[in-house]
């Protein structure tokens, strides 16, 4: 990363942190399974723009990686919330084809669902044996997705000396999540609202 003045220990762990994102989608992405394509095409394009954001090259400021952190953590966890509802579908005994279709008629997804049957693979004719395993390492790979970026957002919210009263919390159960608490007197409530939702493209 060339110089940029900010503190070495973010560029190194940002740097690292960067890394090991881009590792986990890919070979999340590796795991093709036709029925799925839709759902893992709309996450595998979300976390790689997350990336191009993120690029070290790129040199993002502290204070801009931690609100596309933020901005790529909502857009990840409607993610988890496919996943989720689709592991219910399955028990159900419900068309995984079907669910895909509805959820992009309802804007849930951009990408387009593989038709019923028509894929030509085993995973297309739905076999459950198949698709719980294959929804169920979707799953652990977003768990593993989200912890990264929380890890990118908490280095980034540390290096930025005006937000030191902000302090974040890890939750790792039910699912890995992120909060805040404020420490100090320096900052008021308002002006830790305006930081924490603070747009990407005014940083």
């Amino acid at each position: 990363m060339p110089d940029t003045g900010w503190p070495e220990d973010f560029e190194h762990v940002h740097r690292d942190a960067v890394r090991t994102l881009d590792l986990d989608i890919t070979k999340l992405a590796a795991d093709h399974q036709a029925v799925l394509a839709s759902l893992d095409q709309e996450l595998v394009s979300t976390v790689q723009e997350l990336l191009l954001k993120l690029s070290p090259d790129a040199v993002p400021r502290p204070d801009q990686v931690f609100r596309h952190a933020l901005e790529g953590l909502d857009r990840i966890e409607a993610q988890r919330f496919l996943v989720e509802n689709l592991l219910e579908s399955v028990k159900r005994g419900e068309s995984i084809s079907k669910v895909l279709s509805r959820y992009k008629n309802l804007g849930l997804l951009k990408a387009t669902a593989v038709p019923e049957g028509k894929a030509g693979t085993a995973d297309a004719q739905e076999d459950g044996t198949a698709i719980g395993p294959a929804l169920m390492r979707r799953k652990k790979g977003i768990r593993r997705i989200v912890t990264d970026v929380i890890h990118i957002a908490i280095n980034a919210l540390k290096s930025v000396p005006d937000w030191v009263e902000i302090k974040p919390h890890i939750h790792l159960l039910p699912v890995p999540s992120l909060s805040f608490s404020i420490e100090g007197k320096g900052k008021t409530v308002q002006e830790i609202f305006e930081i924490l939702r603070g747009s990407t493209s005014d940083a």
